[in-house]
């Protein structure tokens, strides 16, 4: 991860960094108080914020180390999807929360913030903390079951 200042590059790694544990980044999203999530290639998501650095893994809420997408809204609140299951972080404990799945299906991600999923009634959105529900155009057949569903 590399930072410009307008006057020069600053990189920042495992190596010199205390708290990114990996330096493959897929990408960023920026959360409303001015802090970053970097997700990385399957070793969970990488928080920046008042100078510092610190990776969210498994042993910190997540169910899965492989992150998928990421939304957030206006007040702060924050969501990872991944592999076919939501997770909201919760600042006052500093680790996430598996949603439940009846509630929260989604399964795919939408880029660049947010997660979809089909069902027989129509694709149902989830971006910044809202909910969106869009019907399918008459002769759409409907979704196979997939293998994150249980």
């Amino acid at each position: 991860m590399v930072r410009f200042d307008g006057f020069r590059f600053a990189a920042f790694n495992r190596s010199n960094t205390e708290g990114i544990l990996s330096d493959r980044f897929a990408f960023m999203f920026c959360d409303a108080r001015g802090g970053f999530w970097a997700v990385t290639e399957n070793l969970g998501i990488t928080h920046y914020s008042q100078g510092r650095f610190k990776t969210y893994t498994l042993h910190d809420g997540l169910d899965s180390n492989t992150i998928l997408s990421v939304t957030g809204d206006d007040s702060g609140k924050l969501w990872v999807l991944t592999r076919g299951h939501v997770n909201q972080w919760d600042p006052a404990r500093a680790r996430f929360n598996p949603l439940d799945r009846k509630t929260y299906p989604y399964r795919y991600p939408v880029f660049p913030s947010g997660f979809f999923y089909k069902d027989e009634s129509g694709v149902h959105v989830f971006q910044r903390g809202a909910v969106a529900h869009y019907a399918l155009p008459a002769g759409v057949p409907p979704p196979h079951r997939d293998i994150h569903e249980s």
